[in-house]
């Protein structure tokens, strides 16, 4: 990984200054076979005008990384923490007779050690090219006056992409496994019906172009500071789902490019997101000691779905959440020179979102949709947040303690049938409410010269308060389902978080050893992996297991380094850094793959073992 970045200081007598930064990281992937590198470039400038100034940036980067392979509990058991994505480079054959054996055309079993085609997605790749430029004015006038406003435009262009056995090159409309068409291959050529491979390419692909506007004035009134602003962003985003040739002999497609020439669109959506937000709040110093803030948000946000493609296979329509006063009040009390008291109260709302994948009201059939919207559509998600705490400040201690309590109305909820990689319709519903309690405790102690001590305790309980209702269609009929979800844990939120940190720093020699501890994490919204259901269909539902859930983890990172000075500019230094230091087999993330309400589910991602790196930096 390199990195440089340039400051031209003052330019001429007006002030103008600037600077240029450009960023290239090039890597292997830990395991499996794959690169992921990254190029980003930024730029600024920024001129002096009286009391305030213009300033204008650009940024731009362009990153291509091959994925790490989604696990299950089983997966990880069967095959191994190392176990990754296929490679075509190397594992071709492989892909192939996987792809044979799934469609039917070649007898099983599975090559060893895979049981299915879930067990091994291939070539799997992001690609992600991104643009943002803006410019700013902050402009002070009057006594007391200032504003502030801030134009910017952005644009992308994004592929997510893997080579699929789920689909044979030259197979089109409803017929995924038949070998009967021509398909372009990408440079200029054709591939033959029924000479292609039993695998194609296939992308999930996005534009984006949007521009924005914020702007806010601020006015201080004695012990009063005023500040009210506008939020407007208009955002079309399309997106595709697409499909692209391969040749049997061997792939001519490289999954780190941009695909060309399909020959099959399953899918093709506009969308428009349209974004208002005002707000108003008065910062107010009652006293030496008490500050007072208050005020509220205004937002709507509006969103339209439109078949580019037709006729329509997902949703098409428009959907808005809509809220005119979402508040927020919060304190501030000093105690004394070293201790003060801190709390809020805040009240926040979630747009829907606007895509033909995951969480969105679009990410359904036509059918759905409407049915969604005869039923009485969808409430946004919202929040109320309490807030409580204590800080404290003296020259050898820094400490920080706090409560917090969360009502959390209107849950949305993703039902998603079969492999989340598949990409199958999926249908959203709120399913009711969320309560979360949690603490937290932090303190840095400089308990001698030159060392320092940094320790951060969190407990969380987050629980689901209703159990959600679901209508299956059971031998042509509709039956009420019972998910028992009430009571049980939120998804990825560990109840306990611990971080401790021991550093040493003496000007020239520096070094820290950290611990990070993650408790338990559930995958499945009813935290079992049995089916834990209720209902004429489900006469004998097995009790809620527990195990739909990851183990906790403790890891520990080590990093030392060393300042060279007085070597002719303003200094070098080289340090070295080990992550993951006892080289520690764990779970680090999970809703890869989103989440489902009982299980096994492929959507865990393991951790990187022990890893170590050197980097020298240095300033003249």
């Amino acid at each position: 990984r390199g990195f440089v970045r340039i400051e031209s200081g003052e330019l001429g007598g007006a002030g103008t200054r600037g600077y240029l930064s450009y960023t290239n990281q090039q890597s292997e992937k830990w395991k499996g076979q794959g690169d992921q590198d990254q190029e980003l470039f930024n730029f600024k400038i920024v001129q002096p005008i009286g009391e305030g100034q213009l300033s204008a940036f650009y940024n731009w980067s362009d990153r291509q990384e091959n994925d790490y392979q989604d696990m299950s509990l089983d997966m990880i058991s069967r095959l191994g923490y190392d176990w990754d994505n296929y490679s075509a480079a190397s594992q071709w054959q492989d892909m192939v007779d996987v792809a044979n054996i799934y469609q039917g055309v070649a007898p099983g079993p599975f090559p060893s050690p895979i049981t299915s085609p879930d067990d091994a997605y291939a070539n799997a790749a992001g690609l992600r090219e991104d643009s943002l430029a803006g410019a700013t004015l902050n402009l002070p006038f009057g006594e007391g006056w200032s504003w502030d406003t801030t134009v910017y435009l952005h644009t992308n262009e994004g592929q997510g992409i893997w080579f699929t056995p789920y689909r044979a090159t030259g197979s089109i409309g409803s017929a995924p496994r038949g070998n009967i068409v021509d398909a372009p291959d990408g440079s200029g050529g054709t591939i033959a019906a029924g000479t292609g491979a039993p695998i194609s390419v296939r992308t999930t692909e996005y534009d984006i172009d949007r521009s924005g506007v914020t702007t806010a004035l601020t006015a201080t009134f004695g012990a009063h500071t005023v500040k009210g602003g506008l939020w407007y962003e208009d955002n079309d985003f399309n997106q595709a789902r697409r499909f692209y040739g391969l040749e049997l002999a061997a792939p001519q497609r490289d999954s780190l490019k941009f695909m060309k020439d399909p020959f099959f669109t399953q899918w093709y959506v506009g969308f428009n997101t349209k974004t208002m937000q005002f707000f108003l709040q008065d910062t107010w110093a009652v006293n030496d000691a008490l500050t007072i803030n208050f005020g509220f948000k205004s937002l709507d946000v509006e969103n339209e779905a439109a078949a580019i493609q037709t006729p329509a296979v997902l949703a098409e329509g428009k959907i808005e959440a809509s809220e005119g006063f979402l508040p927020q009040v919060g304190f501030n009390y000093v105690l004394n020179g070293q201790s003060e008291l801190f709390g809020a109260v805040t009240e926040n709302m979630r747009a829907f979102v606007g895509a033909a994948t995951g969480s969105s009201p679009f990410a359904t059939t036509p059918a759905n949709f409407a049915a969604l919207e005869a039923s009485g559509g969808l409430e946004p998600e919202t929040s109320t947040t309490y807030e409580f705490g204590w800080r404290y400040n003296n020259a050898n201690l820094q400490a920080v303690a706090a409560i917090y309590y969360v009502e959390f109305k209107d849950r949305l909820l993703v039902n998603t049938i079969g492999s989340g990689i598949v990409g199958n319709p999926t249908i959203l519903q709120n399913v009711g409410d969320v309560e979360t309690k949690g603490a937290e405790l932090g303190a840095q102690w400089e308990f001698a010269e030159n060392f320092s001590w940094y320790n951060s305790v969190s407990y969380n309980d987050s629980e689901y308060q209703d159990d959600v209702i679901r209508i299956d269609i059971v031998a042509g009929l509709p039956v009420e389902t019972v998910i028992p979800t009430g009571g049980k844990t939120v998804t990825d939120t560990p109840k306990e978080l611990f971080k401790s940190e021991l550093s040493y720093d003496n000007s020239v020699l520096f070094g820290t050893l950290g611990l990070d501890y993650t408790g338990k994490r559930y995958f499945t919204y009813t935290n079992s992996i049995c089916d834990p259901r209720t209902g004429p269909a489900f006469p004998t539902p097995c009790s809620p297991d527990g195990k739909g859930s990851v183990d906790s983890s403790t890891i520990f990172n080590l990093s030392v380094g060393y300042r060279l000075k007085n070597i002719g500019f303003e200094g070098l230094t080289i340090q070295a850094n080990v992550t993951n230091l006892f080289d520690e087999e764990y779970v680090s993330t999970i809703g890869s793959n989103g989440f489902v309400n009982f299980g096994d589910a492929q959507t865990l991602l393991v951790g990187a073992p022990l890893q170590w790196f050197v980097s020298l930096n240095g300033q003249f």
